[in-house]
């Protein structure tokens, strides 16, 4: 009996395990989401290294920190490629401070759990926290934030052509329905193409290539998503009789990648090149991938391009100061935009003619079921 019982409850907690990574992975990548886990810097990392001489000292691994501003460096290998790994730690908090994870419980140290308002003693008093337990609305830092600069990312924006008139005629849980159809197969089609999504904004999509892992061929990889991303909106228009399609940018260029905040944190990616990638998809055209110039530099063997209208180069900014406004009676800072451009061009086909990535069978999402109070549970009916 207690054998069966001992069956169960290990059957029940590896579930419970296994829902818990699934949604930690849904908020980042697999390798993102082992340095949050695991800890992507011991408490040996932690001590103070010289500028000058850090990266001849053996024991510094790679690390430099700045007394004053408690910022962390450190060269990481990724993939054959060298990216810079920063982290900002919190001199108020300590390493081992307590933090809430939620109402029934707390957490005492790394890794030790008791019931909230237990009497339960630590066993180990050299790991009992030195302050006090957080209460409620005391907002602890529970991880160090740290950030890495990557180059060499290919980024892809797609935005929905005809969203307004798909949504003019719909309920919200039937719009709710399309869109997680629709994005629920870009997400697998990203996962085809080994790509890494990072969010979808309204009715953009927005994923990219060669981060957090560098890979060599990450252009090849998002140019390949942009045209599986065309196939399955054609799909998505006949299972659902729609008129909607997709608008496709992709650029290539340097990313600073990691998490935002401390309280339902995401994976993000930010730089002048992401704007540039937005811009090339407002740029382009429907049912077609465009690419800039720098992303046709590392696929120009493998597909067949046709030129488009150049853009300006919004990277390149110029700030002028007005010493005085006499209108305003205030001094005032104007921005301009220099008049750059920069080549821009539409992929027709491989030259390789590979077939592109598609889903070989979807069962189109067709109802939502609420079954619990604010929580719409999507059902896949087939032939619905």
């Amino acid at each position: 009996m207690r054998l069966g019982h001992s069956a169960l409850m290990r059957k029940a907690l590896e579930k419970e395990q296994q829902t818990q990574n699934e949604m930690i992975l849904s908020l980042m990548p697999q390798k993102v989401a082992n340095e949050v886990m695991q800890g992507s810097y011991n408490s040996e990392d932690d001590g103070e290294v010289n500028e000058d001489d850090g990266s001849n000292d053996p024991k510094s691994n790679g690390i430099w920190r700045d007394k004053k501003s408690t910022k962390m460096k450190k060269l990481v290998k990724n993939g054959g490629a060298l990216t810079e790994s920063i982290s900002f730690s919190d001199d108020n908090y300590s390493a081992n401070e307590a933090y809430p994870l939620k109402g029934s419980e707390e957490v005492i140290s790394r890794g030790q759990h008791r019931p909230y308002g237990s009497d339960v003693k630590m066993a180990s008093p050299s790991t009992a926290p030195s302050q006090p337990l957080p209460v409620a609305g005391h907002a602890v830092k529970f991880r160090k934030f740290h950030v890495s600069q990557m180059e060499n990312v290919s980024i892809l924006f797609a935005d929905i052509v005809g969203f307004t008139n798909m949504s003019s005629n719909k309920s919200a849980s039937q719009l709710l329905c399309l869109l997680n159809d629709l994005f629920g197969r870009f997400d697998s089609l990203c996962e085809l193409n080994r790509c890494e999504k990072i969010a979808t904004l309204g009715d953009c999509y927005y994923c990219v290539s060669g981060c957090p892992n560098a890979v060599s061929d990450h252009a090849e990889r998002i140019v390949e998503m942009g045209r599986s991303m065309c196939v399955a909106i054609q799909q998505f228009d006949d299972d659902h009789d729609e008129q909607v399609n997709m608008r496709v940018g992709v650029h290539t260029g340097k990313v600073i990648c990691g998490l935002v905040g401390t309280r339902r944190f995401k994976f993000d990616v930010w730089s002048n090149d992401v704007t540039l990638a937005n811009q090339m998809e407002s740029s382009g055209k429907a049912g077609e991938v465009h690419i800039s110039e720098t992303t046709l530099h590392f696929v120009k063997d493998i597909y067949e391009v046709s030129e488009g209208e150049p853009v300006p180069d919004i990277r390149k900014v110029k700030v002028l100061i007005e010493y005085y406004n006499k209108e305003d009676q205030r001094y005032a800072i104007k921005h301009t935009q220099d008049q750059t451009l920069i080549k821009t061009y539409f992929i027709k086909r491989r030259f390789d003619d590979k077939p592109v990535v598609t889903l070989d069978k979807v069962t189109p999402i067709t109802e939502v079921s609420v079954r619990f109070p604010q929580m719409a549970i999507l059902r896949s009916i087939e032939g619905g």
